[in-house]
């Protein structure tokens, strides 16, 4: 079976790799490794990426308790604490990295300022070190917009 998604549907392929041995290949795309990273990078928190993720489509409610109190806790400072970063990495692909064993294509946008080229990049190097065979494909697109370049990726 593969498996493949955009965004949070891309983090759902590479958790199922990791979880599911019926998952034979995974193709996500324009997703994240590590949603702490994503999020925080350099201790920078992106308020903006993670109001539209808990304010939109039933706001905080629809998250489990835990992330909603993380989520009003650093809004509320500014700044991501420690306990922050590791809860949402608990729940990223990077927690199952050592169980995703099997051909995998990332692709990931050049213009994406929520999940970077660098999420791409530590997920093909993790999952290349369990011996599976990765590919990256970088396109124009991404969370920002641009060219989601469809045709030339599913090779049509």
């Amino acid at each position: 079976m593969g498996v493949t998604g955009g965004s949070y549907g891309g983090a759902i392929s590479l958790l199922a790799a990791g979880h599911d041995r019926r998952v034979d290949a995974i193709a996500p795309a324009v997703t994240y490794w590590n949603l702490a990273d994503a999020l925080f990078p350099d201790g920078v928190f992106k308020k903006l990426w993670a109001g539209v993720f808990f304010n939109t489509g039933g706001g905080c409610a629809r998250f489990e308790p835990a992330l909603c109190r993380m989520y009003d806790r650093v809004a509320e400072s500014g700044t991501p604490d420690d306990a922050a970063r590791e809860l949402l990495r608990e729940r990223s692909p990077v927690a199952v990295a050592d169980r995703i064993e099997v051909p995998t294509l990332l692709v990931q946008g050049q213009t994406d300022s929520l999940f970077t080229l660098a999420q791409s990049d530590a997920a093909a190097k993790a999952i290349r070190a369990n011996g599976a065979p990765v590919d990256v494909d970088w396109i124009a697109g991404g969370h920002d917009g641009g060219d989601m370049e469809d045709g030339r990726v599913r090779g049509g």
